[in-house]
């Protein structure tokens, strides 16, 4: 590495401390898996080849694939399962908003216990607002557990549908 521009990166730091960056860390792996679910019941609910249902679903926004997946429980299955599952994309909604806010946003130390993370917004209603907030490593913690239980129930409407009459069991 004889280029500066390639050692500076290695040379910044940040105040956060390592365990918050960790929870960070676990808030980021933890909603993979969760969009990783809703790619998993886009595919058993499409009951296409599996190239066909990568392609299908590998371009697709967060949005767009809770957008799919319940068209196609609505479209497959009718109103009454696609309440239910309605419901599920609720809680997944909230841990998207809550992974969005973590993940875009500016992270400064506020002593041993406590982090802050800043953000602007500029929205078309509210114009320009400035969101700062103080977390603990448990409050990440707590962001992370609820990412992963959106994560299950996705898992396990999917489960359900496979294991019923829908679906043969694999």
């Amino acid at each position: 590495m004889d280029n500066i521009e390639d050692i500076i990166p290695l040379l910044r730091r940040t105040a956060v401390p390592a365990e918050f960056l960790e929870e960070i860390g676990r808030i980021v792996v933890h909603f993979a898996i969760l969009e990783h679910e809703l790619v998993l019941l886009i595919h058993a609910l499409a009951g296409a080849k599996e190239n066909t249902s990568w392609i299908i679903t590998s371009e697709l926004s967060f949005r767009g694939l809770q957008d799919l997946s319940m068209s196609l429980v609505k479209g497959l299955f009718g109103e009454e399962l696609a309440n239910k599952y309605d419901e599920i994309l609720a809680y997944v909604s909230r841990a998207e908003e809550k992974r969005n806010a973590i993940v875009h946003s500016l992270w400064g130390a506020s002593g041993h216990c406590v982090v802050v993370r800043t953000k602007h917004t500029a929205k078309r209603r509210k114009g320009l607002s400035l969101q700062r907030e103080e977390l603990t490593r448990d409050d990440l913690l707590e962001i992370s557990q609820e990412i992963s239980r959106a994560s299950y129930k996705v898992e396990m409407f999917r489960r359900g549908l496979q294991g019923g009459e829908y679906f043969p069991k694999y």
